[in-house]
């Protein structure tokens, strides 16, 4: 599994690159799905799409801890595309000192 590891108030883009997706993924609109790893409610982020690159802009408000996050993208209205499709993708919110 890949794992994206950030800093608690990190407010920068990730760019979450989609390989070999099942369909054309122009025009589609972009969601980050982001759950503790343990247990716990995801939150859903915007992001937008340029080709098959995702980039989510962090805001900062996730909380130290351990996530699994997924992408999904709906194309055309009825089709969903999830990222990445074989799993889940870890994410790590560290505590920042500063």
């Amino acid at each position: 599994m890949e794992q994206l590891t950030i800093k608690r108030g990190d407010k920068h883009d990730v760019r979450l690159n989609i390989g070999n997706p099942p369909m054309d993924l122009a025009g589609g609109v972009a969601k980050v799905h982001v759950r503790p790893s343990i247990d716990g409610a995801a939150e859903v982020f915007d992001a937008t799409l340029d080709g098959n690159v995702v980039t989510w802009t962090l805001d900062g408000t996730l909380d130290p801890g351990k996530y699994i996050l997924e992408v999904q993208i709906t194309v055309g209205g009825n089709w969903v595309v999830t990222a990445p499709s074989d799993g889940m993708m870890i994410l790590v919110v560290l505590q920042d000192i500063a």
